[in-house]
């Protein structure tokens, strides 16, 4: 005897990431500034490709491990957030790190 197929269906079942995954989609810094000068920073859009969850955005300084600015907030599943963070130039190159992600 021999199976013989008739009918077929494929399927995918997607994995669902049950916390939030914050993901910077678009981002953009001032390229320089004068010491003493108030500048925007960076700017941009992070989008929550996760489950609904309390998300975070951190501006570190490199050279510091300062924390410059942050932000929290709750964001649904594919919510997106425009953010801008705003700063007082130092007076040396700022080495700057956006750390982007979800608490637990």
């Amino acid at each position: 005897m021999t199976n013989i197929v008739d009918d077929v269906r494929t399927f995918t079942i997607a994995v669902e990431i049950p916390e939030g995954f914050l993901k910077i989609v678009s981002f953009d810094y001032t390229k320089s500034a004068t010491p003493g000068e108030t500048i925007d920073i960076c700017w941009g859009t992070v989008q929550n490709q996760g489950g609904s969850d309390t998300v975070f955005l951190e501006l570190v300084d490199k050279d510091t491990g300062e924390i410059v600015d942050s932000w929290s907030g709750v964001l649904d599943a594919g919510e997106t957030y425009d953010f801008v963070f705003i700063g007082t130039m130092p007076n040396r190159n700022w080495n700057l790190e956006l750390r982007a992600g979800h608490i637990e």
